[in-house]
């Protein structure tokens, strides 16, 4: 169903959705918006075709980032890319002495960017130029988020800092007992962390103290937690998926796979409806947001390392056979794939009606309609 002209000119959403989502014309974060839910409530274009293809970068495991008409990616070899988001020719590029495995952040004209030595930048979206640095302390698996003027990103160090946007000083940190390899996500003036240290872990944004005691999971998890309005979904290493009342501080319910046991080492895309979830195992499965009943599963070829995303009616997968799949989200039947040379080991983004997907054999592709 197409959305109202004044939704779209307000970016308001469906009133489908729980939580606030995105304006159709940007993915400027990691999972798309900060509560990283993966979604957004506009269908891509019913046929998709290759719009574009930028084939002069190295191997991408990082997701690109879209907004205000570009392209933002970071390869594993330090080279960042500004395209055209219309054709995707080349506004600027900077070389940086370390690689990338965390996505790009953008607000307003600041980009940010964690490497893996544990180095914060920012650099400017105009034309690439570096604001300020910070030193983490660890390597940076996942990229920043925002919050008014902070930015928030996350190390293996076990910290998550909250730095000025403006200069990158720190405003506080808080530490965990482990490495910390999501990134944080953002409801209200609370932050959530899904830890190493097999915690769930609410953070006022205001203070830097913990908001509520840490929730316990059954094992590590480096996935990011995905927030619709009073509940957290967040996948584990040890096969199961939580939902969290994070407003009560409860687990509201529990899944495990009923036939084998999964290891989950990506992040969830949930809409009000439905979560969906990806495991080492090979299983696409969809579960009911209240209850966590399993709605469907899907089986591809190989397994996915990356996040599913949902557009509209659809999920989209990006799996290490170079396989980049369309699942029905009712039923989660395939309806389309496109097959690309090496591993996909990003999840897509989608903004404008198009998609994008970075390959590790160093390309960054446009999906739009035929």
């Amino acid at each position: 169903m197409p959305l109202p002209k004044l939704a779209l000119l307000l970016c308001t959403q469906l009133a489908l959705w729980a939580s606030v989502s995105i304006c159709p014309a940007q993915w400027p974060v990691e999972r798309g918006d900060q509560a990283a839910t993966g979604a957004v409530p506009t269908p891509l274009p019913e046929n998709l075709a290759v719009a574009w293809d930028f084939a002069d970068a190295k191997a991408f495991e990082a997701t690109p980032v879209i907004d205000a008409g570009r392209v933002y990616a970071a390869d594993t070899e330090g080279g960042v890319y500004c395209l055209n988001l219309a054709d995707g020719t080349l506004v600027w590029k900077v070389s940086i002495d370390t690689g990338f495995l965390a996505a790009p952040a953008i607000q307003g004209e600041t980009l940010i960017l964690g490497d893996y030595d544990g180095m914060v930048y920012a650099l400017s979206t105009v034309d690439g130029s570096e604001r300020w640095k910070f030193e983490a302390e660890g390597q940076i698996d996942s990229g920043a988020m925002f919050h008014g003027e902070k930015v928030l990103i996350t190390s293996e160090a076990g910290k998550l800092h909250a730095l000025k946007l403006s200069d990158g000083s720190v405003v506080w940190e808080y530490e965990t007992a482990d490495q910390i390899r999501c990134s944080a996500t953002v409801a209200g003036d609370r932050t959530f962390l899904g830890g190493c240290d097999s915690q769930l872990h609410v953070v006022d944004l205001n203070t830097g103290k913990k908001a509520t005691d840490p929730m316990p999971l059954e094992s590590p998890t480096n996935s990011t937690p995905a927030v619709v309005g009073p509940l957290a979904f967040l996948p584990t290493y040890g096969g199961q998926v939580f939902a969290f009342d994070w407003q009560k501080g409860i687990r509201t319910w529990t899944y495990e796979d009923p036939e084998k046991s999964q290891e989950y080492r990506s992040s969830a895309a949930a809409t009000d409806k439905v979560v969906v979830v990806s495991s080492q195992g090979k299983r696409v499965t969809g579960l009911d947001a209240t209850t966590g009943k399993q709605l469907w599963q899907t089986m591809i070829r190989r397994r996915a390392d990356s996040s599913p995303v949902i557009a509209g009616d659809s999920v989209l997968l990006a799996a290490t056979d170079g396989r980049l799949y369309r699942l029905n989200l009712q039923d989660g039947k395939p309806t389309w794939q496109y097959e690309v040379k090496g591993a996909l080991l990003a999840s897509p983004a989608i903004a404008d009606g198009k998609l994008i997907l970075t390959t590790e054999e160093g390309h960054i592709l446009c999906f739009g309609g035929k």
